[in-house]
């Protein structure tokens, strides 16, 4: 069963953050990045800030506390201009790039930019249906989405969605048929 839709850098930027959330090692590298940083900067406070030893501690502390909490806040958003940043400059624009995936016995086949790839069921860890698309999370941790618009209706997307799961159900044992 195949499907294809037009996707935007948007939705390259989307599987790429679900990708990311995904991974501990981001998540580490990032918290140790963040509190390397805070450390280092609430260092500097103390040592330059002009005051007594007491407002110097607190300088330093505050500044400990506040550069974790403004990660929180603004991370994601400074990510996602990052990586469309990054997704305009792969696709060379702005897109639309045509997305084919297909369902096969063995596995997702895609295709796009010119370049044809394939995820065995195997790969599948899980299906995770919203409103928007249809996600598959790979035992890499990585994800790839199927957007609800490749569909020509709701019926026809529920097929997809039941032959997916059959195929990943059924990744342990025999090669199911194509029915």
């Amino acid at each position: 069963m195949q499907a294809q839709f037009d996707a935007t850098v948007d939705d390259f930027v989307d599987v790429t953050l679900r990708t990311l959330a995904g991974s501990r090692t981001v998540r580490v590298q990032r918290w140790q990045g963040v509190l390397t940083t805070a450390s280092l900067i609430a260092f500097s406070m103390y040592l330059i800030f002009p005051a007594s030893q007491p407002f110097k501690l607190l300088a330093g502390l505050l500044t400990l506390a506040f550069i974790p909490l403004a990660n929180l806040v603004t991370y994601k958003s400074f990510l996602r201009g990052k990586l469309r940043a990054i997704a305009k400059e792969q696709i060379g624009g702005e897109g639309p790039v045509r997305v084919r995936v297909e369902l096969t016995p063995f596995g997702i086949e895609v295709k796009q930019l010119g370049t044809r790839y394939s995820n065995d069921w195997s790969a599948i860890e899980r299906l995770e249906e919203t409103q928007d698309a249809i996600y598959f999370y790979k035992r890499d941790k990585s994800c790839l989405a199927v957007r609800t618009r490749a569909f020509e209706s709701q019926e026809i997307r529920n097929q997809f969605i039941e032959l997916a799961k059959k195929y990943i159900d059924a990744q342990s044992g025999e090669r199911p048929s194509n029915s």
